[in-house]
């Protein structure tokens, strides 16, 4: 699409895209707490003041989403304690379906 060539162009093989210059140094790292806008309301605090976007609810998703990105496999959440998560509020009376 058009806007992908705001951020990339084509490479000189002619077959691939490469990243224009400039746009990785003006790129700076961000935490995942100032991704989703943790205390802001969301990203760009779009979210304020709605239900179910509140501090504690988006420092659960925080949590959530770092556990399920652990690195070593032997710490990282498994999709049966990722939905056990209280992000999701309390289901412990949710069943899991496990087949189609």
């Amino acid at each position: 699409g058009t806007k992908s060539l705001k951020y990339f162009k084509l490479a000189k093989d002619g077959c691939t895209y490469v990243l224009r210059e400039g746009l990785a140094e003006q790129a700076k790292p961000r935490s995942l707490h100032e991704i989703l806008g943790c205390e802001t309301g969301g990203p760009r605090g779009t979210r304020a003041h709605e239900p179910g976007h509140s501090l504690t609810d988006y420092c659960r998703l925080k949590d959530l989403i770092s556990r399920v990105l652990t690195y070593d496999p032997c710490e990282r959440y498994s999709p049966f304690q990722a939905i056990k998560h209280n992000f999701f509020g309390s289901n412990t009376d949710c069943e899991v379906q496990t087949e189609a």
